[in-house]
């Protein structure tokens, strides 16, 4: 009678596993909020500011300026399109480059007897 008792309590204890030792991974996990307050969000609030800036530089630009600068890259985008060879360069190309797409489509169209014109300086990419 005495091993069955023994045995009941033995199986209303829940199974105990030894803990395993602590790895930095586990240290990481536990405290990701130190890497995202003090990492993350001063890094996102230094960009947003950035842009902000950029965006007020921008508008406080007047519009005969503006309106040069466009003229001055028109003439550049005209320029280089007098240097294409119709019959050797093949198509005018004004994609983005690859690394700054973000996608993961096959881009062998851009790289293939294209006449490459950057429009980068209109603000558009």
């Amino acid at each position: 009678m005495r091993e069955i008792v023994e045995t009941m309590v033995d199986l209303r204890a829940p199974p105990t596993r030894p803990k395993r030792k602590k790895i930095w991974v586990d240290y990481l996990v536990e405290f990701r909020w130190i890497v995202v307050v003090f990492v993350a969000l001063p890094i996102s609030a230094t960009l947003y500011f950035i842009t902000y800036v950029n965006e007020l530089r921008a508008e406080s630009k007047r519009h005969k300026q503006r309106q040069r600068e466009h003229e001055e890259n028109v003439c550049k985008v005209v320029k280089r399109l007098k240097q294409r060879n119709p019959k050797k360069d093949g198509l005018v190309c004004t994609a983005r480059k690859p690394y700054i797409v973000v996608g993961s489509r096959n881009v062998d169209y851009k790289r293939a007897r294209h006449f490459e014109v950057d429009l980068s300086e209109f603000g558009y990419y």
